[in-house]
């Protein structure tokens, strides 16, 4: 998966070889413009366009982040405050990460936990 933008000379923001965990990528165009969202699907050996293969995709986008200088002028900000303030923002991101991560950790693990009883009672009944 890449993220770009259509500059004569694009500024690429994410490249993922491998996307299948979930990913998330927080970014800030240089400019304004349109942004690309592009996926390459690559085969396993022994598969082929005519095996019906096909994987669900989930994307999600927020616009509008804080424009800084504005904030700046508006609030009366000093330097070191505009500093802090964008510290703030990426705690936040980060705090909001993590906790996707940690639903998604135990989505898997009540997955994961299901199979084996599943699997475990199965076995049971078929001793």
């Amino acid at each position: 998966m890449q993220i770009l933008d259509d500059k004569e000379e694009p500024n690429i923001y994410a490249n993922k070889r491998n996307a299948n965990e979930g990913f998330r990528q927080a970014f800030t165009t240089r400019t304004e413009g349109t942004v690309s969202v592009c996926f390459k699907n690559y085969f396993s050996e022994g598969l082929n366009e005519q095996t019906g293969v096909s994987r669900p995709v989930g994307l999600e986008f927020e616009i509008g982040g804080l424009d800084f200088d504005r904030l700046a002028k508006i609030e009366a900000l000093g330097p070191l405050e505009l500093e802090l303030r964008k510290l703030e923002s990426v705690v936040k991101e980060i705090i909001e990460e993590m906790g996707y991560l940690q639903r998604r950790e135990a989505r898997l693990r009540d997955t994961n936990a299901g199979k084996y009883y599943i699997y475990a009672t199965s076995s049971e009944e078929s001793v």
